[in-house]
């Protein structure tokens, strides 16, 4: 999966897709990922977005401390493989390692937008998860902890 995560996202001649003007983490965070579009033709928002989703769809690769049982667990328990992303909640508001991302950085390509950049994708994979969930107040608290930072 890690390999897969700049390939299909190089150098595009269009403008930065006009959808992101309605995302707004930090104006750092949103600096970082306009200047990788421009300097470099990545959108590592949408490579981000694309790597949570394929994450939050494979349970079998959580942690355990992540995997909470969804509010379908009991109904489907007896119908579902035991990995299916129904019987089964991904707790990203965990203080460390979100969408394994220890593993994910330490295996991701060195390309130098990338270089020192840990924490912003962090953040921006929390964004996308609270997002996700449509909680804004773990977005709010993440965000206070981040700028302390």
């Amino acid at each position: 999966m890690i390999s897969l995560f700049l390939k299909g996202h190089q150098k595009s001649k269009a403008v930065f897709p006009s959808w992101y003007k309605y995302v707004h983490m930090t104006d750092e965070l949103d600096l970082w990922i306009k200047q990788t579009y421009e300097e470099y033709g990545i959108n590592i928002y949408k490579c981000l977005y694309d790597y949570a989703f394929d994450y939050s769809n494979t349970p079998n690769i959580w942690p355990a401390k992540y995997k909470v049982k969804s509010k379908y667990y009991d109904e489907f328990i007896d119908e579902e493989p035991s990995e299916s992303k129904l019987l089964w909640s991904y707790d990203y508001k965990h203080d460390d390692n979100i969408c394994n991302i220890n593993e994910f950085y330490r295996n991701m390509p060195k390309k130098p937008f990338l270089k020192g950049k840990k924490k912003y994708i962090e953040a921006v994979l929390f964004y996308i998860y609270s997002d996700f969930s449509k909680d804004t107040k773990a977005w709010n608290e993440y965000l206070n902890e981040f700028n302390k930072q």
